[in-house]
């Protein structure tokens, strides 16, 4: 019944292998944490999410204002040796995760396996509905939609634990399709407008940096797909710059917003220049040992930040190199490249809209990455939401490539 409700007749066999993929992923990640690394903070949002359930038993009212971020002194300290005290009580962003994991360690009976499954099930069904998108838009390409969001082994393991990255992967994905049916082609706005403002809030309380790359990327998207409806060219001469400042005065009036919500280090552009220059500077006292990488010092300023975008998207998109750790999306990207040709590539880019939002939105959260993370384990996490989109950017190029050669002879 699941199935035939979230799939198109052509998508069941990528339904079911995907969910065995998914499901495989779910429990090597967590028998990797249990005995491999000894716990870690899946672990620790676990068994937070499961004092939280034993507050609620003992202190209902109490339950109910964390659960809703209440975070005041007065219902953290309600917690007692029965209920068990959770981890993370002075940092917001880090309890919000053990506060969303309240219903998947719950309907896990509070046993740690069995609600890293019941997570990454319900999860599963958000990011198979991006894949039932990318296969309306792209209908010839359902194979590729699938390797690239279902298949890809690093998404596959770190967005199926009890960690941050899970509920921000998915719900990047819902967003994105919910920003379509609100923009591109209007449809049920109602509807999708709901599924926009609570992905916007699961991703704004954990990392709010993912939103504004959506945001950004989302405006160039907008702007791509109004201007290539207009088919005169004189018309569209006139019509972009205009289309072009109200998207621009839409998006830092949105970013202004959400900073003021936010608050803390990402509340403006200076105050996530002053937190990229503090993590600069404990690289450069080696804090994070040999498993990091530098990009080189820079000024706590914007100037300062901008001045260091070519290294930290380079980071962000392909560190560890070839030299550092086999990095096979580096070689993909290079044989796709030289294979289709660079003009070739552009080309291609610049007819879909979609695929210029995919660029835009990896290249943006490559830079926030970059600049923000010194270590290659954090650095492979982070970057997972925008890796089903550069994949399938590339994997569209070549596919595409490859079709107009066999239609040629």
């Amino acid at each position: 019944m699941i199935r035939s409700r979230f799939t198109h007749e052509l998508d069941k066999k990528y339904f079911m292998w995907g969910l065995y993929a998914k499901l495989f992923g779910a429990i090597a990640f967590a028998l990797i944490y249990v005995y491999n690394y000894g716990g870690g903070d899946t672990i620790n949002y676990w068994y937070s999410a499961k004092c939280l359930i034993n507050l609620g038993h003992e202190n209902a009212p109490a339950f109910w204002q964390l659960m809703k971020g209440n975070m005041d002194a007065e219902f953290l300290y309600s917690f007692t040796a029965d209920t068990g005290y959770p981890l993370y009580r002075h940092d917001p962003q880090a309890f919000a995760v053990n506060r969303f994991m309240v219903p998947f360690v719950w309907l896990g009976a509070k046993r740690f396996l069995l609600a890293t499954v019941v997570l990454s099930f319900f999860m599963y069904l958000v990011i198979f509905r991006f894949y039932r998108f990318l296969s309306q838009l792209y209908p010839d390409y359902r194979r590729i939609a699938a390797i690239a969001l279902l298949f890809v082994p690093s998404v596959l393991i770190w967005s199926s634990g009890i960690l941050k990255d899970s509920l921000t992967f998915a719900f990047a994905l819902l967003a994105v399709v919910s920003l379509y049916n609100l923009f591109v082609k209007p449809h049920q706005w109602f509807r999708y407008l709901a599924y926009l403002l609570f992905s916007a809030f699961i991703i704004l309380s954990i990392k709010p940096y993912i939103f504004y790359a959506l945001l950004a990327a989302s405006i160039v998207w907008l702007l791509a797909a109004y201007t290539l409806r207009i088919k005169s060219s004189f018309v569209r001469v006139f019509i972009m710059p205009l289309l072009a400042i109200l998207f621009v005065v839409a998006g830092i009036f949105t970013f202004s917003r959400l900073g003021n919500v936010v608050g803390g280090e990402y509340q403006s552009v200076d105050a996530l220049a002053q937190r990229a220059y503090i993590i600069q500077e404990d690289l450069s006292r080696d804090i994070y040992g040999g498993n990091s990488f530098d990009i080189g010092g820079f000024e706590p300023s914007v100037g300062g930040m901008l001045s260091k975008a070519p290294q930290a998207i380079i980071a962000g998109l392909y560190r560890p190199f070839l030299w550092e750790a086999g990095n096979v999306l580096l070689l993909l990207s290079l044989f796709i490249i030289f294979r289709v040709g660079p003009l070739n590539f552009m080309r291609q880019l610049s007819k879909e809209p979609f695929l210029i939002f995919a660029i835009v939105f990896a290249i943006v959260l490559s830079f926030f990455i970059g600049l923000t993370t010194a270590n290659f384990g954090a650095l492979v996490r982070y970057r997972i939401p925008m890796l089903p989109f550069f994949v399938f950017m590339l994997l569209y190029v070549y596919e595409t490539k490859r079709k107009l050669r066999k239609q040629n002879g």
